[in-house]
């Protein structure tokens, strides 16, 4: 499902700088997830570690006997098939294409200390609801330069997730809905939908197949660097097909996938694509505080309409190999970096084929059991849709700090810069994200959040410069 509408990361940004932690940032087995539970302060069960929560905790001999007979706490059993699901996701296609309407609408990633979600056991399953309802002003309600205008945007988004509490094997479902209107008419109402169902099928205790499907709608981002003012709404369709084996120092998975784009507005047609991919992973555990990894991905974008208004056909292939390293050198700093290259070639016979350095570096440092530090550099290509562009080349560097000032009370700051270079168009552009948060959990079922947020983009392109501050007020339930 897609959780990459945040607040706190510019849409263009987070779809490209965010994605390449997840993939170029593999957690070393054994180490990372206790270790990341030892200096959160979190009990081992957040991290899946069952056996020592019970140790730690003094559980009943009730609960012991329970274990032994099969029953298991429907919370804990439902954290374990969140890490499942979040695997078999790691097995799927690249990010999502689309960055899409975020405002307001969607819950800013909420600190995973503060989140308390239990769900409702049903049978051998756990239906979790949850939604969220907010206000948000704004100074420049179109994004532009010169046509500023300011707005409030009320909305929310109502979410269902229902997972299996099967003892091997799993079975997950998703559906949402997002809705707002603006208060003075300036900015468009916003309506959305997200379906989605995923699973995974143990072949045996090291090796599993998993699959993924999901559909969207929704209204393309003003403040993307690919939106043409057409005020588009994107369908999007996405399915992945994954192998993962597990082996006590070598993890490898293979993964195709199949994605559709389209984009419903006057003059879109040439936006409309499906993207197909295959890639692999293969990972070797050195030793507790090293691992290496090597990451081949092949993927074919073909456009409905194979020219664009200059007549230069965006058809391409994309071929890409990273290889990198995770290293613990302390147990509260994890340390990650990946190098590699892609090479796209084009159907068009007047573009040349473009071949450029990728990679990333990453850093996460728990300073202390309630402050964590998150910083990485990355560099990524991409198909396109923005006008009279081929593809897009994006650098970028993030940082990203939470502190939890009681067990109910966190702050949350972050900022992003990325530089945006278009091949096939005289274009490049400069984008810049910086958010604060504060988050308050008033009890189990209610959270609520403040939030300011400024972005800002400079272009080489007429009437595609803007600035905007945000201020924000949200309430996340949950059940």
């Amino acid at each position: 499902m897609n959780e990459k509408r945040k607040a706190g990361w510019s849409p263009r940004v987070g779809r490209l700088v965010l994605p390449v932690l997840a993939a170029f940032w593999l957690p070393l087995p054994g180490f990372v997830q206790d270790a990341g539970a030892q200096e959160t302060g979190q009990p081992a069960a957040e991290a899946g570690n069952t056996e020592t929560n019970d140790a730690e905790t003094g559980q009943s001999e009730d609960r012991v006997e329970d274990e032994k007979a099969g029953e298991t706490d429907p919370r804990v059993l439902a954290r374990e098939e969140q890490a499942r699901r979040e695997r078999i996701e790691s097995l799927s296609r690249r990010p999502s294409q689309l960055p899409t309407e975020g405002r307001s609408l969607t819950s800013t990633a909420v600190p995973a200390a503060l989140s308390s979600q239990q769900g409702v056991r049903f049978g051998r399953s756990v239906i979790s609801p949850s939604a969220f309802l907010g206000a948000t002003y704004t100074d420049n309600a179109n994004n532009t330069e010169t046509d500023r205008e300011e707005d409030v945007l009320f909305g929310g988004t109502a979410r269902l997730r229902v997972d299996s509490l099967l003892r091997r094997h799993a079975l997950g479902a998703e559906a949402s809905v997002t809705a707002g209107s603006s208060l003075t008419g300036n900015d468009d109402d916003v309506f959305g939908w997200e379906v989605g169902a995923d699973g995974r099928y143990d072949l045996s205790r090291q090796s599993a197949v998993g699959a993924a499907v999901s559909g969207s709608l929704a209204q393309e981002a003003d403040s993307s660097n690919q939106a043409d003012g057409t005020d588009a709404e994107v369908n999007d369709f996405s399915s992945s097909l994954g192998y993962q084996f597990t082996g006590r120092r070598l993890d490898y998975a293979l993964n195709v996938s199949a994605d559709r784009a389209d984009f419903s507005g006057e003059d879109t047609a040439d936006r409309d694509f499906w993207s197909y991919g295959v890639g692999g992973r293969v990972v070797r555990l050195v030793n507790d505080r090293l691992a290496l990894f090597v990451a081949p991905q092949y993927t074919i974008d073909r456009f409905d309409e194979v020219s664009d208004d200059d007549g230069i056909d965006r058809d391409s292939a994309q071929l890409s190999a990273v290889v990198g390293a995770d290293y613990q050198p302390r147990p509260r700093l994890t340390l990650g970096a990946a190098l590699g290259y892609s090479e796209t070639f084009f159907e068009d016979p007047d573009t040349d084929d473009q071949g450029e350095i990728i990679g990333s570096l990453s850093a996460t440092y728990s300073y202390d059991p309630r402050t964590d530090v998150g910083l990485v550099v990355s560099r990524q290509t991409d198909v396109t849709t923005a006008d009279d562009a081929a593809s897009e080349t994006v650098t970028a560097v993030g940082v990203d700090v939470i502190r939890l000032l009681s067990s109910e009370r966190a702050v949350n700051a972050a900022a992003t810069y990325a530089y945006s270079d278009f091949s096939g168009a005289d274009r490049t552009d400069h984008g810049v994200t910086a958010s604060l948060g504060y988050f308050h959990r008033l009890n189990d079922y209610l959270l609520i959040e403040l939030g300011y947020q400024f972005q800002a983009r400079q272009s080489d392109i007429d009437n595609n410069d803007f600035y905007e501050n945000q201020v924000r007020v949200g309430m996340n339930i949950t059940y």
